[in-house]
């Protein structure tokens, strides 16, 4: 019986660390070449907590498996450096900077179709907009249209007098949605990405000139997983009762693969256009990806994290059914001291509002 035991926790400690590895491998693969590494990337918290949990075991069985367990775990740590931030080191400003704030919200439509039971959601969402104050507000799932109690881009228009705003979606010619970028300096040229492998989807760069220099926003939103509402339930039944025969595995893993393999497109086709100008570029948005994939790994590789350098724990930024995650991001030019970071945990929309502040250096 002994023997047995001392196998099946051989064999379960191999396991979880080959798991574990494997979702450290997520964001240096490409996911159409092996989508599978992306969705066992998206548990890269659970393998972490399992792998903690393995090293207590092993050190009351054999000492030898806790070195191979604690060896693996070091091998993650890019992995784990990337995901969390314990040891802020937030820069001054230096002189001849100037400090700009920006902020990045997917606003779901400003709760368009009343999902939170609510009426005054939107009116909280633009009242939270005014007292954060942003210099540069980075707004995904923008939506306005013309009538009077809707008309966001008028609304937001009397504070920034300087808007690149780019439609995914028109109706009835009058309503109106896509990214919208709002500043309050200058901006001097707009471009747009628009995805091949995506509709709505997209990319919307905004040329701003601030104390001298000019650098690119890059608005970002990126390829989301299009779970339905039925799927949002069934997980969340599963959850509470623990009974998954009814659930969909297979529809709901196509549609993670799918998701993983549009994001990597994206992402490269994003970096590209980064590298191909000669401007410093700050990437903002929601990247509907963890921190441990290849969608933020290949945006983040020119660039630094503002989590990163000022914020603390894991910085979820979802607020939904997953609510460790982080996939809204502000990425600046390493060139750019990070002075502050907050994710603005108001209960709105379906994700948080990021906000970070940034040094820009005076042009010459």
């Amino acid at each position: 019986m002994r023997r047995l035991i001392r196998v099946l926790w051989v064999l379960g400690m191999l396991l979880g660390c080959g798991v574990y590895l494997l979702s450290c491998l997520a964001p240096f693969v490409h996911p159409s070449s092996f989508p599978l590494l992306g969705i066992i990337g998206l548990g890269f918290p659970l393998c972490v907590l399992s792998m903690v949990v393995l090293l207590w075991i092993a050190f009351f069985v054999n000492r030898r498996h806790a070195a191979i367990v604690t060896v693996c775990l070091l091998l993650g740590s890019y992995n784990i450096y990337n995901y969390t931030s314990f040891f802020p080191s937030v820069d001054e400003t230096p002189d001849g900077y100037r400090e700009v704030s920006i902020m990045t919200w997917n606003v779901k439509n400003f709760d368009l179709y009343n999902w939170s039971g609510n009426e005054k959601v939107k009116q909280q969402m633009m009242d939270l907009i005014r007292l954060e104050d942003p210099d540069i507000l980075v707004l995904q799932e923008f939506y306005t249209d013309d009538t009077k109690g809707f008309n966001t881009l008028k609304e937001l228009k009397k504070v920034y007098p300087y808007v690149n705003f780019r439609k995914s979606l028109t109706l009835y010619k009058t309503k109106y949605w896509g990214l919208a970028t709002f500043s309050k300096y200058p901006i001097k040229k707009e471009h747009a990405i628009r995805f091949s492998n995506s509709k709505h989807n997209m990319a919307i760069i905004s040329e701003i000139e601030v104390n001298g220099t000019r650098f690119n926003i890059y608005n970002v939103h990126l390829q989301s997983i299009q779970f339905a509402d039925a799927e949002y339930t069934e997980m969340e039944r599963v959850s509470n009762e623990g009974d998954a025969s009814t659930f969909p595995l297979r529809r709901v893993l196509g549609k993670l693969k799918r998701g993983y393999e549009k994001r990597g497109t994206q992402a490269d086709t994003i970096l590209a256009h980064i590298r191909s100008h000669d401007l410093p570029a700050i990437v903002c948005g929601d990247f509907n990806d963890s921190p441990n994939s290849y969608a933020y790994r290949t945006l983040h590789k020119d660039l630094q994290d503002a989590f990163r350098k000022d914020g603390f724990g894991i910085g979820n930024t979802y607020n939904g059914p997953f609510p460790s995650l982080r996939i809204d991001y502000i990425l600046p030019h390493q060139s750019f001291p990070v002075i502050d970071y907050r994710v603005l945990r108001e209960d709105l929309s379906d994700h948080y509002a990021v906000k970070a502040v940034i040094a820009v250096p005076k042009g010459e």
